[in-house]
């Protein structure tokens, strides 16, 4: 995928304030970029295409609101895993470029017990720093750019916040009355938007 898209959606609002805060309360240095507007790849998707019994490869599809696609990537379970503690556990994730691979990042997952009732849960692990993660991003910040990441990063090595983080979500009415009427009717906080996770697609390649 070119980096145009993570551009576009960096130019559409999706932060432009910086992370670190100044004495005000107001943010400066870098780019801020919303989570929740970043192609997110979750560990339930993964563990699906492990369990599948045919082995085989499926694609994944993030989607712009136009059904304008913004990342296409194959992913398999690597059939030649050298450690036996992991195999089952990792696959290889490969962006689609005119329908074809384009190199290709390993990716591996962990079970981690829950607290009650033996269960366990399956997560992956940020390439970054090593933690189990049930989420990790296809783009990531690097400055004032927001640009496509071949580590599949957490939220936080890609540098991305909440969208709810630091009261973005809140709407700042000018007018005193406005303020009022907001606080009473509870209108003064914009809806979270929704995260923005593939399409695990049927067709196999």
């Amino acid at each position: 995928m070119s980096s145009r898209a993570p551009r576009a959606r960096a130019r559409e609002g999706y932060g432009g304030t910086a992370q670190p805060r100044r004495s005000g309360g107001r943010f400066s240095g870098g780019l801020r970029v919303n989570c929740e507007r970043v192609p997110r790849l979750p560990a339930w998707v993964v563990r699906r295409v492990l369990d599948d019994p045919r082995q085989t490869p499926h694609v994944l599809v993030w989607r712009e609101s136009d059904e304008e696609i913004a990342e296409t990537v194959r992913i398999e379970v690597n059939p030649e895993c050298p450690w036996p503690e992991l195999q089952g556990l990792e696959v290889i994730v490969s962006r689609l470029e005119d329908g074809e691979p384009a190199g290709g990042d390993f990716l591996r997952g962990v079970f981690r017990p829950l607290p009650r009732g033996g269960a366990r849960e399956f997560l992956l692990v940020c390439s970054e720093c090593q933690k189990p993660r049930r989420y990790l991003y296809a783009w990531s910040v690097w400055g004032w750019r927001l640009h496509s990441s071949s580590r599949w990063p957490c939220r936080g090595c890609a540098g991305l916040r909440y969208a709810s983080e630091g009261g973005a979500l809140l709407i700042r009415s000018r007018h005193w009355l406005a303020k009022a009427l907001d606080r009473a009717l509870g209108m003064n906080r914009e809806p979270r938007p929704w995260p923005w996770d593939p399409e695990l697609s049927e067709t196999k390649v």
